[in-house]
């Protein structure tokens, strides 16, 4: 029933005008369907290798009510490419007006650098200095911001899509400033191209293993 798309999925990719689906199949799916789906992201996965990458994704599924193509990629490029870190965000500061200026302090690894830029607002500011310090320049297309809780120290939970030349990405943060929340959110997005720009070779030790 699998090799059939409708089997799991409501409606086509291209009766709402899409190429292709971004559907990742549910934590009761099974391994054939993440099998088939790691397929078509282009990993060829031996069966001990579907075991190992379906335990991770029932624990991310247990955590998040949707899981995308992205955030499976970032698993299986975790799984051959023990050296791939994301770069998590230690320090954030912004003052200013008219231009803003941000300092960011990225973890990669074992590795913190530190960069500083300037902006049109603490965001915009805050995402140069982050781009500075990748080396990848990224175009936000789309931020969202809401309260995820009441009170006077509510949580803001941020929503980006950012574009990375022909690729878009949704990333999301939460914390109680809503610069912070948004930095979160960019950050996430702009891991998930960096996993992405390293699938190639984690697809290569995919493969070798297959043989």
């Amino acid at each position: 029933m699998i090799a059939h798309a409708l089997t799991y999925e409501i409606m086509t990719p291209e009766s709402v005008g899409r190429e292709r689906s971004d559907l990742v199949l549910g934590k009761h799916s099974g391994r054939a369907g993440l099998a088939r789906r790691s397929k078509e992201l282009g990993f060829e996965l031996c069966e001990a290798e579907i075991d190992q990458l379906y335990e991770l994704f029932i624990d991310l599924a247990d955590k998040k009510k949707e899981v995308y193509s992205d955030d499976l990629r970032m698993l299986i490029v975790g799984m051959y490419d023990k050296g791939f870190e994301t770069y998590q965000l230690e320090q954030l500061r912004a003052s200013g007006v008219d231009p803003t200026v941000a300092l960011v302090k990225l973890r990669h690894g074992d590795e913190v650098t530190t960069e500083t830029a300037t902006g049109d607002g603490p965001v915009d500011a805050a995402c140069v200095a982050i781009e500075k310090i990748v080396g990848i320049t990224g175009r936000l297309e789309q931020f969202d911001i809401r309260a995820t809780t009441p009170g006077k120290d509510a949580l803001g939970e941020a929503y980006v899509t950012v574009r990375f030349g022909d690729r878009v990405y949704r990333g999301n943060g939460v914390s109680t400033d809503i610069v912070e929340a948004a930095i979160h959110a960019y950050l996430n997005a702009m891991n998930k191209h960096v996993a992405y720009l390293g699938s190639d070779k984690a697809a290569k030790a995919c493969a070798g293993t297959a043989k």
